[in-house]
């Protein structure tokens, strides 16, 4: 049902969940992420990328949803930033990355992603430093916006989530996401750093545009730094 390469990382996915007790309820009972994987996911049609994703949409259509620690998660986008690949990262000096670049010809659909994550930033930033996103997502795909960036010799998506999103890049909240591959991650940490180094003006002038319009504005900054709490986990991860 699944590729060699899906499965090898829903196995490391499946002994995750073991290790932090997340389990899948449906119609009232509870199943180990792999029972319900061979007992209930029967029609599921593997995408090209962003497999993860897919998948949770999938089982969640279902009616099912996943419980950690037997509270239900509502947004199984949360279960996709918690959960990450057990992969350790060499530190490389800070000048490691020299550019990167948006080019929307690349080829996306083809690669088999292997990590995804959600991005703490607004959509009017990422519009300022990285340009317009365009509308490349499908009748069948999950996403309708995205970037297309070459970081060195790697490549990366950027992208939108069509199922909590509407078709509004003005909506400043509109969840993004990032995806990329192992062989990509030192580079990205470095990305990261610089675009928080060029946004960081641009941040303070919407957060400053945003007080005029969020009453609860201390609501905001806590769902902002638990987002950069999320992107720390790849910062922060050494050789052993």
């Amino acid at each position: 049902m699944f590729t060699k390469t899906f499965q090898t990382q829903l196995n490391k996915f499946s002994k995750w969940t073991v290790q932090n007790n997340v389990k899948v309820n449906f119609e009232n009972t509870i199943f180990t992420f792999d029972s319900f994987i061979n007992e209930k996911v029967k029609d599921f049609t593997e995408p090209k990328k962003f497999k993860f994703s897919a998948l949770f949409s999938y089982i969640y259509k279902l009616g099912a949803y996943f419980v950690k620690n037997d509270e239900k998660i509502t947004d199984y986008s949360f279960l996709l930033d918690e959960y990450q690949d057990p992969i350790k990262i060499k530190k490389v000096s800070s000048n490691t990355i020299e550019n990167f670049k948006v080019d929307f010809t690349l080829d996306t659909e083809s690669i088999e992603f292997q990590i995804c994550e959600c991005l703490p930033y607004y959509t009017d930033t990422l519009i300022t430093v990285l340009g317009n996103p365009e509308k490349t997502g499908k009748e069948q795909d999950i996403h309708i916006y995205e970037w297309k960036i070459i970081l060195k010799n790697n490549i990366i998506s950027i992208f939108d989530w069509k199922e909590d999103n509407t078709d509004d890049l003005e909506n400043r909240e509109k969840n993004w996401y990032i995806s990329y591959n192992k062989n990509s991650i030192n580079d990205l940490k470095y990305l990261f750093e610089s675009l928080d180094k060029e946004t960081s003006g641009i941040e303070e002038e919407n957060e400053s545009k945003s007080n005029e319009y969020v009453n609860d504005s201390d609501l905001e900054d806590d769902n902002v730094n638990e987002l950069y709490n999320i992107m720390d986990k790849i910062k922060d991860i050494e050789v052993a």
